[in-house]
């Protein structure tokens, strides 16, 4: 089982990465998810993939909705607020589990972004869908985790060497490093672009 953790800042090459080795492996004849937590993240995935008919691309959210549907099981979200969100962290994950209970598992290959939004039971439930020897890629920061604050104690799915990808490819330095100063985390060791203007920053007073 080929098993990959990349960890990097934003702007480093993740997603592209994921894009790039997800087109090897449906080339390679592999069945792929690529699965994300953003819905508009992945449609631009979606977008970019949409020659590769071995590929799906679904958020997790729907990845379980269309993997219940396939399993004759009721997909309802709760009008409650806080059913809406216990069923979205937890139960999402129990009816992905029973849904790969019904249908088997699909996917040669598991390709995750955004890892570090994603808590360990829905790590859980992936792993039920990878056929034997499944290859499982999972890309995160733990800087930019936007929804599950309260997971300090966040964990990769599997034990793996991580690569680092510790280059800025997105901003030249002075944005890239006003926004690390800014979001409090550290630095990019190397920008692509290293000159550029200043940003310049305008006070919003109400």
């Amino acid at each position: 089982q080929s098993r990959l953790l990349v960890r990097g800042g934003a702007g480093s090459g993740k997603t592209l990465l994921a894009l790039n080795l997800a087109r090897e492996q449906a080339n390679a004849g592999k069945t792929v998810l690529l699965t994300c937590f953003n819905r508009y993240l992945a449609q631009q995935l979606a977008e970019a993939l949409a020659d590769r008919p071995g590929v799906t691309v679904l958020t997790f959210h729907d990845l379980t909705a269309h993997w219940a549907r396939q399993a004759g099981l009721a997909y309802v979200v709760p009008n409650d607020a806080a059913a809406q969100s216990a069923f979205y962290r937890e139960g999402c994950a129990e009816l992905l589990m029973q849904a790969a209970e019904t249908l088997g598992p699909a996917y040669d290959s598991i390709l995750v972004d955004e890892g570090a939004d994603f808590p360990a039971t829905w790590w859980l439930a992936l792993e039920a869908l990878g056929r034997p020897g499944f290859r499982w890629h999972c890309f995160y920061d733990l800087n930019q985790r936007l929804y599950w604050h309260g997971e300090a104690d966040w964990q990769p799915p599997f034990a793996a060497d991580v690569m680092e990808l510790d280059c800025n490819l997105r901003n030249t330095r002075p944005v890239g490093g006003l926004a690390a100063q800014l979001g409090r985390c550290a630095d990019a060791r190397e920008y692509r672009v290293a000159d550029g203007p200043a940003p310049v920053r305008l006070a919003c007073t109400d």
